[in-house]
């Protein structure tokens, strides 16, 4: 499957986290059903599984540069919650079913 023949709201979700994570030189991969879904046959999927490699004092920092690409946090919170389980959720403003689970490694 080609990037094109993602969903339009998930393909503008997608560009927004590449482009986030280049901006703030964010080492990153896609994995998950996105992935899946490029690298082979499609899969249904509502969300973008992205591993990043943050230090974790730089964790508001990159929450605060996300939203210049229309990212934000999809709950109350989002740093305690990250410590807690090395998940940032976030979510593309513009489309809310398309989300980014972010997880620090």
């Amino acid at each position: 499957m080609a990037s094109s023949e993602l969903p339009p709201p998930l393909l503008q979700a997608l560009t927004a986290v590449f482009a986030w994570t280049k901006a703030a030189k964010i080492p990153s991969v896609v994995v998950g059903g996105v992935a899946a879904s490029l690298l082979g046959r499609p899969r249904l999927t509502r969300d973008i599984d992205t591993l990043v490699s943050i230090p974790e004092v730089d964790w508001q920092d990159a929450v605060l540069q996300a939203r210049d690409h229309d990212l934000l946090p999809r709950i109350d919170a989002p740093i305690e919650f990250a410590q807690r389980s090395r998940v940032l959720l976030l979510r593309h403003s513009p489309i809310a079913y398309a989300t980014c689970r972010i997880s620090k490694v």
